[in-house]
């Protein structure tokens, strides 16, 4: 730890001071190279004449002299077999190639942000890790020729994929940028174009297998370095045409005044085409790298399936963010129709997304009217209207006229009998045999109970409970819409199903229990009553009473009820307890009445 610490304080030299450390290396190491070369070839040297030749072993035999061509490929191949002057060689490539990318971030990008910076680390390091992967995992190099290839290599591609993520960011930070000078512009594209002719530069060679080590290593015209190299030049090449299309778009909207509305519309469908083409070809490429080589059960196989586990639910998210999209569009075209002219003009007014003015537009129920892209790229988000933020409704689906509605087995909990148990099966079977012989065949059956037993109603405490774990999740729903439906499904599950898939019915103005009125001391002095003897209120109230039991002895019996607990949280059941009770108390006491009204009778 104090060492990482240390590292951390430790000051990294600027790029002047690097750049003439190994500038003054690699000289030393091409002089020590060129006097080696003339020591062993012990050349005799003349003042005069700068003229060496190459020893031969006829003495008789004339030395035709040799061009200064021969002595730097000798001194070049000597440093390449020398260690030490390699490791001088590729320091002094990599300081060079820092002087480039100093001197086109002066010139195209200025000062980068700090998102910018951050981006570009993040990048830098994940392509590093994979990439180290790749050499040593994947294509299990064992010479230091072939690792310095393919260091060389994926410097190149690391240099143009970093640079096409910073156009990226700039290009987006630009486009959102009011008065922007056009030559900020100009100046993105034009680097733009130097990638792309740098790939295309690339790929030629890697179809003609046009490198410097192919004599010396015969591997590397292997037709799976050639793909892999190829893919990575066609994953650069399709994210900076995607770059530049979007680039062209935007040019083509700020140079004309008027609104364009298909503008979302095209950049959303050139997103998703060239995003889809991207990662398919990184998932292929992926792919490729696990079955080529012989990695099964290694670390390698491990970060590989990783990613294309990520990149496989990047496919996967892209395309239910278009199904949404569909259904979004299909909707909006269904339920919110186009405003006339004449309802525009009246409106006079601006939509309240863009701040643009409108020529057409749509409709929504509440009266407000918006830009078909705004509203469409609104909905994606929320569906209330952004400016009274009143809730949309929307049609699961578009069914045509003549089609049969599929059955719906959330909606059938409905229509079932309150306390019936539903079951949820899931049926799991590995086929080991289609894998390798060894492999056992198992089947898995999980099955999952939702609901309450049957001919069994939820007490008033799971009820509150139950209540409370969907009020949790849907806040803006009143508790005894949830409680209604509890009542029918018993079962949590089954209710969130239903208001996620808008079967539960939420009043627009919900009525409150009003409170029974209370007697104030006006109303005392205000209010008179009238004085009946006992006996008559008495003979009365069991008249009444008796006439009720009658009613209710001839009544069919209903079905059963669900009580609440003496100590229920919600009033209308502690109320509802109250008067039961009450009622049953009045029943037997009637009852002892009469029967003690009968057995005094014969007396």
């Amino acid at each position: 730890m104090p060492a990482i610490i240390i590292f951390r304080r430790f000051p990294m030299p600027s790029i002047s001071v690097y750049s003439t450390a190994s500038f003054i290396l690699l000289s030393l190491s091409i002089l020590w190279a060129h006097t080696t070369i003339l020591e062993a070839c012990n050349l005799p040297t003349d003042k005069d004449v700068n003229v060496w030749t190459y020893p031969t072993q006829d003495p008789n035999a004339s030395q035709p002299p040799t061009s200064s061509v021969t002595l730097s490929v000798n001194v070049f191949t000597l440093m390449l077999d020398e260690p030490v002057c390699l490791v001088l060689a590729v320091n002094a490539t990599y300081c060079l190639l820092a002087i480039i990318v100093q001197i086109i971030q002066k010139l195209v990008f200025g000062k980068l942000r700090a998102i910018e910076r951050q981006h570009m680390r993040d990048k830098f390091w994940n392509f590093v890790f994979y990439k180290f992967i790749f050499i040593f995992g994947v294509m299990n190099v064992q010479s230091l020729n072939e690792v310095i290839v393919w260091i060389s290599w994926f410097t190149a591609i690391a240099f143009l994929l970093l640079l096409t993520k910073l156009c990226k960011d700039r290009f987006e930070f630009l486009s959102f940028s009011p008065n922007t000078p056009m030559y900020y512009h100009w100046k993105v594209l034009g680097l733009m174009g130097f990638i792309i002719s740098c790939c295309l530069l690339l790929t030629v060679s890697c179809v003609t297998k046009s490198f410097m080590f192919q004599a010396s290593s015969p591997s590397y015209s292997d037709i799976h370095s050639i793909t892999f190299m190829l893919a990575e030049c066609l994953i650069i090449t399709v994210k900076s045409l995607h770059v530049i299309i979007r680039y062209c778009i935007h040019l083509y909207d700020i140079q004309h005044d008027e609104l364009w509305e298909r503008k979302a519309t095209l950049v959303y469908h050139v997103d998703l085409s060239m995003e889809l083409l991207s990662l398919s070809i990184n998932f292929v490429h992926h792919l490729h790298m696990l079955f080529s080589g012989n990695i099964w059960l290694s670390m390698a196989s491990l970060v590989i399936c990783m990613q294309l586990r990520y990149i496989f639910s990047e496919i996967q998210k892209r395309l239910l963010r278009h199904k949404n999209y569909r259904r979004v569009v299909a909707n909006m075209e269904a339920q919110f129709p186009e405003a006339t002219k004449e309802e525009i003009e009246a409106q006079e007014d601006q939509c309240a997304i863009c701040w643009e003015q409108m020529e057409t537009a749509r409709k929504l129920p509440c009266g407000h009217f918006f830009h078909s892209p705004c509203l469409r790229s609104w909905l994606e988000q929320d569906t209330t209207c952004p400016t009274c933020s009143i809730a949309l409704s929307f049609s699961h689906e578009n069914k045509p006229k003549n089609s049969h509605p599929a059955p719906n087995p959330a909606a059938g909990a409905r229509n079932q009998a309150p306390g019936v148990v539903q079951h949820r099966n899931h049926f799991w079977h590995f086929d080991g045999s289609r894998f390798a012989t060894w492999l056992p065949s198992f089947s898995v059956e999980v099955m999952r109970t939702t609901g309450l037993p049957a001919n069994q109603q939820p007490s008033n405490s799971q009820l509150d409970t139950m209540v409370r774990e969907v009020q949790d999740i849907f806040p803006q729903i009143p508790a005894q819409v949830i409680r209604n439906d509890l009542q029918l499904t018993g079962s949590v599950e089954t209710t969130t199903d239903h208001i996620l898939e808008g079967q539960v019915t939420i009043p627009t103005n919900p009525r409150l229990p009003t409170a029974p009125p209370v007697a104030t001391p006006d109303d005392e002095h205000s209010t008179f009553q009238i004085q009946t003897p006992p006996s008559e209120t008495g003979n009365r109230r069991f008249a009444t009473q008796d006439a009720a039991s009658t009613s209710a002895s001839s009544a069919p019996p209903s079905s059963p009820t669900v009580v609440g607990g003496r100590f229920s949280k919600a009033p209308q059941e502690r109320e509802q307890v109250l008067q039961t009770r009450r009622d049953e108390l009045i029943r037997q006491a009637r009852l002892k009445y009469l029967s003690n009204k009968k057995v005094d009778k014969p007396a």
